[in-house]
């Protein structure tokens, strides 16, 4: 079970300013429209990713039995784990470690079973946005954004259009990428920014 101890202060993945500057816009009457676009763009984001990008304070509780050798942290972006209780004992970090996503029991010997029954650790997930966020993932957003604004008005699914004579028209295949543009949807997957599902 996970519990927000300290919610994301924004969820933004750029700025207003730098998405006015993609857009070349300069007034301060579409800050609105365009303040709309970056949470919907970076909502999108998330969505496809499936991480929480903004920083919060978690608290993740576990149910354990004692054949289990890494308890998996749902969160782990940025990841910094203060503290562990098994049992209602809190733990040494001497007697825990943590691999990616993973928290390991740690004993003389190396890694252990968890042998509690039930283990609560807290800990802080994400970047602090929208300063911290990583460049491509900023990027992909930035170009999420300038992508759907350039499509107001256009057929969604119209990939080309033919004058007369050559009559020829071709639309998107809908795929899994949803409302991203393949620019973005290739920086999140060539910058590893996708989750990936510990079994």
């Amino acid at each position: 079970m996970l519990r927000i101890i300290t919610p994301a202060e924004s969820s933004d993945l750029t700025t207003l300013d730098a998405a006015k500057a993609e857009l070349g816009v300069t007034d301060s009457a579409s800050d609105i429209a365009v303040g709309a676009l970056i949470r919907r763009a970076s909502a999108a984001i998330a969505d496809y990713t499936g991480h929480v990008w903004g920083r919060e304070g978690l608290e993740q509780t576990e149910r354990l039995k004692c054949s289990r050798k890494a308890i998996v942290l749902d969160r782990s972006l940025a990841l910094a784990v203060s503290a562990v209780v098994a049992d209602g004992v809190t733990l040494e970090t001497a007697d825990w470690e943590v691999d990616g996503p993973l928290l390991y029991r740690l004993t003389s010997d190396g890694r252990a079973d968890w042998c509690a029954s039930k283990v609560v650790v807290t800990y802080q997930a994400g970047y602090v946005l929208p300063d911290d966020v990583p460049g491509g993932v900023e990027q992909a957003c930035l170009l999420t954004i300038v992508a759907w604004r350039a499509a107001r008005g256009r057929d969604p699914l119209l990939r080309s259009d033919s004058s007369e004579g050559v009559g020829a028209s071709s639309w998107v295949a809908t795929d899994a990428t949803g409302a991203l543009p393949p620019q973005a949807v290739a920086l999140l997957e060539k910058g590893g920014h996708c989750r990936i599902t510990v079994g």
